[in-house]
């Protein structure tokens, strides 16, 4: 199953928008056996606000294996929130990669 995001329009920006999609992709994990493709082509703009709302809350609802062996992203650079759910499921990022990613953290 694809989950087009450009549906939601070319600029994700909002909680309350995160909010809908990580509703939908729960409801269609948890009914459905297919893998679910996020597909962010067309997207120009997607906020942290939106991020959060959608990966991390996903991460913390959702058992590693599931994100890991069902979930995929295209079409989307490989952002932190890509990443996290490619390679740290549940786990999530540790603080020096979550610094890293947000370039808060100065080599020492």
């Amino acid at each position: 199953m694809i989950l087009w995001m450009k549906e939601y329009g070319e600029n994700l920006g909002t909680r309350a928008l995160g909010q809908i999609v990580r509703s939908q992709i729960t409801d269609a994990l948890r009914t459905s056996s297919e893998q679910i493709i996020l597909d962010f082509e067309g997207i120009r703009v997607m906020t942290q606000s939106f991020a959060d709302e959608l990966f991390r809350k996903l991460i913390e609802d959702l058992p590693r294996e599931t994100i890991t062996s069902r979930l995929g992203i295209r079409n989307a650079a490989l952002t932190s929130a890509s990443k996290l759910l490619q390679t740290r499921g549940r786990e999530g990022p540790t603080m020096e990669e979550a610094k890293k990613d947000r370039n808060l953290g100065a080599a020492d």
